[in-house]
């Protein structure tokens, strides 16, 4: 999947969404949330490569502020 994030925008009639923005993340993984208790903040995960697991690397999570 691309590292990237969507903006969207709702229609005022109809039911296509509008892509605003496209937003590009550091992140190599499929998961990404909203931290609800957080606004602007934004977690997403870092999987680490065959290579980097042999080396002793882990999966991070990582926190990135939007300032959208």
């Amino acid at each position: 999947d691309p590292a990237e994030i969507y903006k969207m925008r709702l229609p005022s009639v109809g039911s296509v969404l509008e892509l605003v923005e496209t937003i590009p993340m550091n992140i190599r993984g499929q998961g990404i949330a909203w931290d609800r208790s957080n606004p602007g903040v934004i977690y997403g995960i870092i999987r680490a490569t065959a290579a980097e697991r042999t080396a002793g690397g882990t999966h991070k999570v990582v926190a990135f502020r939007l300032s959208r």
